[in-house]
């Protein structure tokens, strides 16, 4: 996590980016946000999160479409690809 911060910052920086807007499922981990936030605040960056609820990992949403699929009995091989039929 910490390389998450200081690199995203140093890009704020090098950027002269003075907003910061952290989405997807990371997040919704709260040590990232109270890092980010901690250190956007000594370099004088804004840092916004989405509410938890709306901080969506990919892998779960695909993990419950998996798990549908397997209660239907759908099964495959390792060539599955990403058609659904």
């Amino acid at each position: 996590m910490e390389a998450l911060v200081e690199k995203s910052l140093l890009a704020c920086e090098r950027r002269k980016i003075a907003t910061l807007v952290v989405g997807g499922g990371v997040a919704a981990n709260s040590y990232l946000r109270s890092r980010m936030e901690e250190e956007a605040r000594l370099k004088n960056v804004d840092v916004f999160f989405p509410d938890f609820a709306l901080s969506l990992d990919n892998a779960a949403m695909i993990a419950g479409l998996g798990y549908q699929l397997y209660k239907r009995g759908k099964r495959s091989n390792y060539y599955l690809g990403p058609e659904l039929s």
